[in-house]
């Protein structure tokens, strides 16, 4: 019997929607999208569950349904030209009294500063806390290789935080 087959998908749905939103967030699907994206996530995994078997954690699993989810989303998106109506229509933040939106914000977009391959285990490994074995694991990569890009991910990160204060500086100089 596959680990799928012992899961009910109310419990898998009432467990990980959060984090399967916030993974969305992070990976850079606008929040106009986010809803879209994180239905079409359980709709996939409510597909596959029973074929779930369990030699990574339910987690990780859903993180590649949802980074495969975000990519084809960021193509649809691209094809009908959305993205940019989108940011388009976002208000400005010039005066938002919010400090932790406005972080929230800023993380998305260095995050995106990230080629994906780098992007996908930092957001795992650093904000999720997985690690580094259960991120191989559960993306079907060499333990090493892991490794590697998590450490080339915190370099790159640190320098997209460095290169962002540097130009928040000149801004308000």
């Amino acid at each position: 019997m596959s680990k799928g087959a012992e899961l009910s998908f109310e419990q898998l749905y009432r467990d990980n929607f959060e984090f399967v939103v916030r993974s969305a967030r992070r990976l850079g699907v606008e929040p106009a999208w986010i809803d879209d994206v994180a239905q079409e996530v359980f709709v996939v995994a409510a597909r596959k569950l029973a074929s779930f078997e369990g030699r990574s954690k339910v987690r990780t699993w859903l993180f590649s349904i949802t980074l495969r989810v975000v990519q084809g989303h960021r193509r649809w998106s691209r094809r009908h030209d959305r993205r940019k109506d989108a940011l388009a229509r976002e208000p400005s933040r010039v005066h938002d009294p919010y400090p932790r939106a406005r972080a929230a914000d800023t993380l998305v977009t260095l995050l995106q500063t990230l080629p994906e391959k780098y992007q996908t285990v930092f957001i795992l490994g650093e904000l999720e806390g997985m690690t580094s074995a259960e991120i191989a694991e559960g993306l079907g990569l060499n333990p090493n290789t892991t490794y590697s890009r998590l450490r080339e991910a915190r370099k790159k990160m640190a320098q997209a935080v460095s290169d962002h204060r540097a130009t928040e500086g000149s801004l308000s100089a």
